[in-house]
């Protein structure tokens, strides 16, 4: 009863047509995430499309970055006010996404989190790895792996069919522009 819940669910938001995958769908199959629908949602309303390298990288953070439980042992950095835009609005279509699983008794995970965006968002311009470390307090680790799962993320959109090539092109410069340094050497 469950799969036939998600499928309703995937027709519902136009991600599948009977047995053809919409655009929505075509990304949603592409991506490798546990937060894929609204990685999918990001890709299919062009809400990514148009961001530089950097914005990309820093919009990508809050995709991959799971809510904080508890209190966050670190403070945030400053991040590109358009970002932060278009982060605020597909929260919005996550908390309506989260809804419609929730109405249909679908447990799958949403959530739009920026706790890192402006760490990546430093890291992806140039700033120096201890100035970043230094201003935020975040334990180096965690941002590693933060960062290593955000170009993961990053290099998994140029393989989503219907994407234009300048997109892919601006991934792979996103994804650039964070491996790099200490991120670079530990993996």
């Amino acid at each position: 009863r469950a799969f036939v819940r998600l499928v309703k669910f995937l027709e519902e938001f136009d991600y599948l047509r009977g047995r053809e995958l919409l655009a929505r769908g075509q990304a949603l199959a592409h991506v490798r995430t546990s937060n894929e629908l609204v990685v999918a949602e990001a890709l299919a309303s062009d809400t990514i499309g148009d961001l530089s390298p950097v914005q990309l990288a820093t919009f990508s953070s809050s995709l991959m970055a799971e809510p904080v439980r508890g209190r966050q042992a670190f403070s945030p950095m400053p991040l590109d006010p358009e970002v932060g835009r278009r982060i605020d609005r597909l929260a919005r279509e996550a908390k309506r996404i989260s809804r419609a699983l929730m109405q249909r008794d679908l447990d799958l995970p949403v959530y739009v989190v920026d706790n890192y965006a402006g760490l990546v968002q430093a890291w992806a311009e140039g700033a120096a790895w201890g100035q970043i470390i230094e201003r935020s307090g975040i334990e180096e680790g965690l941002l590693v792996r933060h960062i290593r799962q955000v170009i993961d993320l990053i290099e998994q959109f140029r393989e989503v069919p219907g994407m234009p090539e300048t997109f892919r092109e601006r991934a792979r410069e996103a994804a650039f522009l964070l491996d790099r340094d200490l991120v670079k050497e530990v993996f």
